[in-house]
């Protein structure tokens, strides 16, 4: 989640459901660099990387962001 989003209510509850449905979450400074990251040309305030279907190659990377996140 990006932490320059303004309102902040467009953000506000969704801690809450994540921390209720155990979903590990951060926050990044920039909305433009969240944007950049999910391979998009627009800030975003959020984005959702679900785990792998299948063995795939960025599994360990999921895996490694899950553990740091947690952490």
């Amino acid at each position: 989640m990006a932490g320059d989003i303004s309102p902040i209510d467009v953000l506000s509850h969704m801690p809450v459901l994540c921390e209720d449905a155990n979903i590990p979450y951060i926050y990044v400074p920039s909305k433009a660099e969240l944007g950049i990251s999910a391979a998009t040309k627009r800030a975003t305030s959020c984005i959702l990387i679900t785990p792998p279907k299948s063995s795939a190659d960025y599994k360990e990377y999921y895996d490694y962001a899950i553990k740091e996140i947690s952490a």
